[in-house]
């Protein structure tokens, strides 16, 4: 404390304050935009894959099961032992949709156009979030031949090699 003439004052150091200025918190908004404007897609395309990946798997899961079927007995057997139709063959044929539990992501099935005693054509028909796959429907036939209908993409993209 200083006098001068008299009168007291006091010499007060200059405080700077502890926030953030105006321009720090736009330039750190603007850094968690352009990070998630790349992070974002690029999660949801990895989900995308992942669910695909999931429906690929029970797709070559069932032809298994169905060519296991056939090469026992010479045609699709129902769990009677008794000559099935499409109906009969998905009611032991499982999972019906992947996920097994939960929201479906794909819807599998037998194509009954395509499916008879001697030949099939499994499908992985996206729903729910998956409808809009750039990959659509997934199948695989008899033959072990993998392709998609309705897709943006090439088989080679959507089953990979």
């Amino acid at each position: 404390m200083q006098r001068a003439g008299g009168v007291s004052f006091r010499v007060r150091a200059r405080s700077h304050g502890r926030g953030f200025t105006l321009i720090e918190v736009v330039i750190a908004v603007a850094i968690v935009g352009i990070l998630s404007a790349i992070a974002i897609p690029s999660y949801l395309g990895h989900i995308k894959r992942a669910h695909r990946a999931e429906a690929k798997t029970a797709l070559l899961s069932g032809a298994q099961f169905l060519e296991r079927k056939f090469t026992a007995d010479g045609y699709y057997q129902c769990s009677d032992g008794s000559r099935c139709d499409v109906e009969d063959v998905e009611d032991v044929y499982s999972p019906r949709q992947t996920p097994e539990a939960g929201d479906a992501r794909y819807d599998i099935g037998l194509n009954d156009g395509e499916t008879d005693e001697n030949t099939f054509l499994l499908e992985a028909v996206p729903t729910g979030s998956m409808t809009e796959d750039e990959c659509g429907t997934l199948w695989v036939n008899h033959l072990g031949r993998k392709g998609v209908t309705d897709a943006i993409l090439d088989v080679t993209s959507c089953w990979g090699r």
